[in-house]
């Protein structure tokens, strides 16, 4: 990947898969964009999610009386926007944006386009959000292409969005902070950190300049992968650029700190927030409350656990749910872990369910432990296939010991077609070196597939959590 001269890597440590944290750089260099063009959906999604074209489905005959009658003589962009937000659905806006176009002295402002533009992909109508991005009449603007990158995101479609920085080449759109800061947030809430280095070094090449909000989401990727004190230092660097850290940005630290059960350095990183000035808001209030309970729970929990004590512990997690507190993964880990030690998978899988139906999310030590006692506790093994495609989809990578384990069962099953598709999805999701992946795939052709399995445990264990239990 190409990294211009003047965003050379800082000191500080980075985060794993190769991100790197770029020092302030002048942000003076404009580049051309590195990303791969792609279509604006994917070919599956575009089965699921296109539709006709705007001319194709609509023209001014179709729009209800109803509806022509709600707009006023001399009409604005503003009066459509507010007939389109009232209506809420995107044939009708298109239909109304159609007709609006055939009357005469009739320009319309991009905020119009805008707005029919997440009408339109709130529904999934990519293909006709395209149609009117290309309609001659619409002066393409970045705001639009923003409309893109939110539609994608609530249907978790990385790469469609990424993808959108090509997309505006081709139109001659510079992408904005805006822009940069949405793709960003998406990749670090969907586990693409490797893909945060691309976009941010995109960024820079580009001129554009971080904000506060852009360095909240750098340091929610750092405290997502535990570089807690990389965190701290970035937010100690945004002087460099004229920026003060905000209330989200002392929150973000806080809440990492207690993901990794330390109370008392999130206390800390409290009182500094109130001595730069900042106030405590009732998020900031709930996240520290929060993290005393997790913490404190979790704690006990974790001790009736190693006591052989789990019925106790199980019902020191029912008397939390029923104060009304949201169990976190402290609290739900050691219980789930010790039912995998006593064989007691189909009680360890329900408690699995349950953390996702009324607790936190799960987190990747508790994807780890699930696919560990699945591999372990002899239950079908179509279970434990099924579940490592279910945490790799989330994000989460596999510990090699475990994965091992699984690789030998399915070779006693003489499985070894599913087992090749695994190796596949692992390479993939752990983002491979080509030259890992020819190693890997060239040991599986002379059917050496002890040798291509250590191969991957090799870089699996490069990816290896910080996390222990």
């Amino acid at each position: 990947m190409y990294v211009s001269p003047s965003l050379q890597p800082s000191t500080l440590s980075s985060l794993p898969h190769s991100f790197s944290v770029p020092k302030p750089p002048p942000w003076l260099l404009p580049g051309k964009s590195h990303f791969k063009l792609i279509a604006f959906s994917s070919t599956s999604q575009q089965a699921e999610l296109a539709k006709p074209s705007p001319s194709q489905t609509t023209n001014s005959s179709d729009i209800l009386p109803s509806v022509i009658h709600q707009i006023p003589p001399n009409f604005t962009s503003k009066d459509l926007i507010s007939i389109v937000r009232r209506h809420g659905d995107g044939d009708t806006a298109v239909s109304v944006f159609n007709w609006a176009l055939e009357q005469p002295n009739f320009v319309p402002e991009s905020s119009l386009v805008e707005v029919i533009l997440h009408q339109l992909g709130s529904e999934g109508s990519f293909e006709q959000m395209r149609a009117l991005l290309e309609d001659p009449g619409c002066t393409v603007t970045p705001g639009m292409f923003l409309a893109f990158v939110e539609s994608y995101a609530k249907l978790h479609m990385v790469d469609e969005a990424v993808g959108i920085l090509s997309e505006m080449e081709k139109f001659e759109v510079e992408p904005d902070i805006f822009i940069y800061n949405n793709l960003l947030n998406l990749l670090v809430d969907e586990n693409k950190l490797k893909m945060v280095e691309s976009v941010y070094s995109d960024m820079g090449m580009r001129g554009v300049s971080p904000d506060v909000s852009t360095f909240n989401v750098l340091i929610k990727a750092l405290c997502k992968a535990h570089q807690i004190r990389t965190a701290i230092s970035m937010m100690e660097e945004m002087s460099d650029y004229g920026l003060v850290p905000d209330e989200k940005t002392f929150t973000t630290i806080m809440q990492g700190y207690i993901e990794q059960d330390n109370l008392d350095s999130a206390l800390e990183i409290k009182e500094r927030m109130t001595r730069s000035g900042c106030k405590l808001t009732s998020v900031t209030i709930n996240v520290l409350l929060h993290g005393y309970y997790a913490v404190t729970y979790g704690t006990l929990i974790g001790g009736l656990c190693k006591g052989g004590r789990v019925h106790l512990a199980n019902k020191l997690l029912r008397t939390i749910m029923m104060k009304g507190i949201v169990p976190a993964p402290q609290t739900y880990n050691p219980i789930i872990q010790s039912l995998y030690k006593q064989q007691k998978t189909k009680e360890a899988m329900r408690l699995f369910k349950e953390m996702i139906e009324k607790g936190e999310p799960p987190n990747a030590l508790t994807y780890k432990i699930v696919f560990r006692g699945l591999c372990c506790g002899g239950g079908p093994i179509g279970e434990a296939v099924d579940f490592l495609k279910e945490m790799m989809e989330k994000g989460f990578l596999p510990e090699y010991s475990a994965l091992s384990m699984l690789a030998e069962g399915l070779c006693t099953l003489s499985m070894e077609s599913t087992l090749y598709e695994l190796i596949d999805l692992v390479m993939q999701k752990a983002n491979f070196s080509g030259s890992d992946v020819a190693v890997v795939r060239g040991f599986l052709r002379v059917g050496k597939l002890h040798d291509a399995m250590a191969a991957v445990g090799r870089v699996l264990k490069t990816h290896k959590t910080r996390e222990r239990y």
